[in-house]
């Protein structure tokens, strides 16, 4: 598949191949972000070693912003508190590649492994 080009077809292989749940999917959603719920674990603990590792994400959603992971607009997707605790958003740009995708995936399966270790 090209390159970000204004469809959400790279952000939704990433979804898929990640296989966590999706807020907002099967919804009107914005072509290059991605927000899932992480199965285990503070998402800040995610942030942290996914930063380590050069990925730059989210903790919640975007009206939550400097906030701790509880927010007006997660509650209204129905997502219970400790699933808001799991939150991660990712956005892409126009250049982002499936290449990208695949090694924030692989970034993400790796750090579960690493705090499921801990």
């Amino acid at each position: 598949m090209s390159s970000g080009n204004g469809d959400a077809g790279l952000r939704d292989e990433f979804e898929q191949a990640l296989g966590w749940p999706v807020v907002g999917v099967g919804r009107a959603r914005l072509w290059n972000t991605s927000m899932v719920v992480a199965p285990r674990h503070d998402n800040r603990l995610w942030l942290a070693r996914l930063s380590q590792r050069g990925f730059q994400c989210s903790t919640g959603s975007a009206c939550s912003s400097g906030g701790d992971g509880d927010s007006r607009g997660l509650a209204a997707t129905g997502l219970e508190w400790a699933e808001m605790r799991r939150v991660l958003r990712f956005s892409s740009g126009w250049t982002t590649t499936a290449d990208d995708w695949k090694n924030l995936r692989e970034a993400l399966v790796a750090v579960e492994k690493e705090l499921d270790a801990r």
